[in-house]
């Protein structure tokens, strides 16, 4: 048996990644991945995972941590499935642009997220 290189929480929700060699990012940000999750739909559980958009940062390929990207898509203490909810993550892409596109299937939207440098 080999044991697992990366593991999550349960019903986490993950529906979609892309690697992020072809992104616009610092070098640090490109070898990643970029995975979506739609959130655990009917809990506060402070453990549960967020509606939110994760980077597992990668070391000659092999994952070694992971931090939030993008979130901020419910209010706190409600669950991603609330009513208020305003998205929930489904899927990843790195666009001929460089940007990482989210594809958003509780709010009906993309989003378009790019570097810009430090301020």
């Amino acid at each position: 048996m080999v044991p697992a290189l990366f593991t999550d929480l349960a019903h986490s929700a993950p529906l979609g990644a892309t690697l992020g060699l072809k992104a616009a990012f610092p070098a640090g940000y490109q070898q990643s991945v970029y995975i979506a999750y739609h959130g655990s739909w009917a809990t506060t559980i402070q453990n549960a995972r967020e509606c939110e958009v994760e980077r597992i940062v990668l070391s000659g390929g092999q994952p070694v941590s992971h931090e939030t990207f993008v979130t901020g898509w419910r209010a706190p203490g409600k669950p991603c499935g609330d009513v208020e909810t305003w998205g929930r993550p489904a899927d990843v892409v790195i666009g001929p642009d460089g940007a990482l596109y989210i594809s958003d299937d509780h709010g009906g939207r993309i989003y378009r997220v790019v570097y810009t440098g430090t301020p």
